[in-house]
């Protein structure tokens, strides 16, 4: 991760001057903040901002399948089938658990059609 993770942490303590959490901590809620708002522009048809947000969530998060998942979902909204493939399967620890929801498995397969 890059830059700092959270706008209270002093960088002259392990835990943040705000909250006392770890700093590593609010990547997480960076990741899941950026989720909801993915979901939001998904759901209000507004593809290429869900894509920048998910995008941004797995970057944070890049271990979240549902992430992952839902960037999936976007290509395939955008036509961009290509780019389904390579969402879910760049990290193999991950490619199981992307297959937890029938949804998820479909997009995998679509993608290769």
């Amino acid at each position: 991760m890059t830059g700092r993770s959270h706008p209270d942490n002093d960088v002259s303590i392990m835990n943040c001057s705000t909250c006392g959490h770890l700093p590593n901590a609010h990547a997480v809620a960076e990741a899941e903040n950026h989720k909801q708002h993915g979901n939001d522009a998904f759901e209000w048809a507004q593809y290429d901002v869900a894509l920048q947000r998910y995008s941004q969530g797995v970057e944070r998060a890049p271990h979240d399948a549902k992430l992952r998942s839902n960037r999936a979902a976007v290509y395939m909204q955008l036509k961009q089938y290509q780019q389904v493939g390579g969402c879910v399967s760049t990290q193999p620890e991950i490619h199981t658990h992307c297959f937890d929801s029938p949804a998820a498995a479909t997009r995998r397969v679509l993608s290769r059609a």
